[in-house]
């Protein structure tokens, strides 16, 4: 009996010990995507990263995003500290902005590329990407806002609660739920493979960035960010069953088709092109439904206006084409022979290749390092004590020309080409705010010239 009793609290002490490690275990997160130069308030903690697997995650992993949270409130927390000491603590912001855009670019290389050119994050990643850019994005505003002059209040700076911000873009005005501690529905390898299926050329890919979110929102269940230069968008899916989420994505890269086959390049009054609707084109696609009239833009929160979107009718088209989920707009019928022919035939008459494609351009100067993908529509400032500046873009192999970079002050302009390593250094004469302008020219000189990326500074302070 006494041995019997011993073996039991033999195997009762090893069950706590192994308890106790796979706790432990839980709380491995992504400490080395925050480990930084600089230490991080109450985060100091000597962490790994644990790379997603999506089919073979455990609920104990919920314990990652609660980690997450904690960071987050706590850097919140410490820069409030740094905002009521901004003066004398300029140096230490700019050594953790330089710092928070260096661990992005790990979380970038953590991500899954595909060789088509689109990334997928995973929803931890997409966690770890949101919490980093708006500390980032809070540290690189308040450093602006102190050369300008015009400090503000800790909520201009930094939210309260953290949001699913992608490149400086809300999800939406609706609050999300809680995360979601089902983790079941992430399969990433049937992401892969749905998206590798979809008869695509490999160029509507590129530069895609694909967010998946382990919460929900009451109104939607993705989106997509149309960027008005048609190209580098990003897709945002939240949590859901497997079959339903790999609907959602279908539907959500059918925005994607659309807005290259239904929209078209036109020229503002000042000569620049833009991507408007294409009406014949949209009129054609009604058509196959018998209808003459159509709209686009609609309340979020009206269903029975959104079945009736064009743009809504045409992705639950194209998600129709691959998967077999019924369609939940209100234009019906058997149309898929009709919509396919349509797509295929738009795509192979679309001159897309008109202007070169960039899919990222890293800014770099001596002492920083960041990277920016284009041409996201989105207030970036790039900060430097350095007077130069090396702009180095990934450029598509696709035929266009003249590409430059062009760069404003109050009193100052300049236009430097991108020579043959696609690369453009920029000297900055003075301490101050420029306007970067990254524009070219397509094959075919009658259609203009494109801007790439238009909000687009770099704050010089040299002191």
């Amino acid at each position: 009996m006494q041995i019997k009793y011993y073996a039991k609290k033999i195997s009762l002490s090893i069950l706590l010990v192994l308890n106790i490690l796979l706790f432990l275990l839980s709380v491995i997160t992504f400490g080395a995507i925050f480990k930084s130069g600089y230490e991080f308030y109450k985060f100091n903690k000597d962490v790994s990263v644990l790379k997603p697997k999506w089919n073979n995650i455990e609920t104990a992993q919920t314990k990652k995003y609660e980690i997450i949270r904690d960071w987050y409130e706590n850097d919140r927390n410490h820069f409030k500290e740094l905002l009521g000491s901004h003066s004398s603590m300029k140096d230490t912001i700019y050594k953790e902005y330089i710092s928070l855009n260096k661990k992005l670019y790990e979380i970038d290389k953590l991500a899954y590329y595909d060789s088509k050119g689109y990334t997928l994050y995973s929803p931890e990643l997409t966690e770890a990407y949101c919490a980093l850019i708006s500390a980032a994005k809070a540290r690189e505003m308040l450093l602006y806002d102190i050369t300008c002059g015009k400090v503000k209040d800790l909520n201009s700076y930094y939210s309260e609660n953290l949001y699913y911000i992608i490149n400086n873009k809300s999800t939406s005005q609706d609050k999300l739920i809680d995360i979601d501690k089902n983790f079941e529905s992430y399969n990433q390898q049937k992401i892969i493979d749905t998206l590798s299926n979809l008869h695509l050329p490999d160029h509507f890919y590129y530069g895609l960035k694909i967010f998946f979110v382990n919460a929900h929102t009451k109104t939607e269940l993705g989106f997509f960010n149309r960027n008005s230069m048609g190209e580098n968008n990003f897709i945002v899916v939240y949590n859901q069953p497997t079959e339903e989420m790999i609907h959602t994505t279908i539907h959500e890269f059918g925005h994607l088709v659309e807005n290259k086959i239904l929209y078209e390049f036109k020229k503002n009054k000042d000569g620049f092109l833009i991507n408007e609707e294409n009406k014949q084109a949209m009129l054609e696609y009604a058509k196959i439904y018998n209808k003459t009239s159509y709209y686009t833009n609609y309340d979020d929160y009206s269903l029975e206006k959104w079945g009736n979107s064009l743009n809504e009718n045409f992705a639950e088209d194209f998600a129709s084409l691959y998967d077999l989920s019924p369609k939940d707009t209100l234009w019906q019928g058997d149309h898929k022979k009709e919509v396919e022919y349509f797509i295929q035939r738009k795509i192979a008459n679309k001159y897309i290749n008109n202007f070169p494609l960039i899919k990222s351009a890293k800014i770099t100067s001596p002492d920083n390092s960041s990277e920016i993908t284009l041409p996201f529509n989105m207030d970036c400032n790039f900060y430097t004590k350095s007077s130069k500046v090396n702009i180095k873009l990934d450029i598509l192999p696709i035929k266009g020309k003249n590409i430059k970079v062009s760069v404003y002050s109050d009193d100052y302009y300049n236009c430097i080409p991108i020579n043959s390593k696609n690369e453009a250094t920029i000297t900055l004469p003075k301490k101050g705010q420029y306007d970067i302008y990254i524009e070219s020219s397509a094959s075919d000189n009658s259609l203009g010239t494109m801007v790439h990326c238009s909000n687009f500074k770099i704050v010089y302070d040299s002191n």
